[in-house]
């Protein structure tokens, strides 16, 4: 898939996992930002998120976690956000998501956790680590529980 139609593919998530999680109001990023995706505010608190959508993990029953692109710093290494969500897309428009957070999702990494390390994504100059899906599941997001916003109910501030 080219990078044009992944950005697209993603930002789709990453509306989704707005519509889903209870807020008051919402940041977007413009264009690229390594740091998050976006950031959530409710009661005055704000969250900070980036959010990965996965359509092989169904599959392999592995996340795969970035760190490293062009030999440089990038994903996980990276990030400023407070929570990583990871989608695993599934056929029929399905899915299973899992809220991590971050500080937790790097603990499991020092601690060894993963799989092995991998590389991928275009050209394979990504480096990742490979995580397991049981190891995640307590961090499984049941959205039964939560209304859901439209997206007309959602109002988009950008900076």
């Amino acid at each position: 898939m080219s990078f044009r139609k992944d950005l697209k593919f993603g930002q789709k998530y990453e509306k989704l996992l707005i519509s889903l999680i209870p807020h008051d109001s919402h940041v977007l990023t413009c264009g690229y930002c390594k740091e998050y995706d976006f950031k959530l505010i409710k009661d005055g608190k704000t969250t900070i998120y980036e959010v990965k959508a996965d359509r092989r993990a169904c599959n392999t029953k592995n996340i795969s976690i970035e760190f490293e692109c062009n030999g440089k710093p990038s994903g996980i290494q990276t990030t400023t956000a407070d929570m990583y969500a990871y989608f695993v897309c599934k056929p029929m428009e399905e899915y299973d998501l899992y809220l991590i957070p971050t500080n937790e999702l790097r603990q499991m990494i020092s601690d060894r956790k993963y799989k092995r390390l991998v590389h991928g994504g275009d050209g394979y100059k990504s480096h990742m680590y490979l995580i397991g899906l049981e190891l995640l599941e307590g961090y499984r997001f049941d959205a039964m529980l939560i209304d859901h916003k439209t997206d007309d109910e959602i109002e988009t501030v950008q900076v």
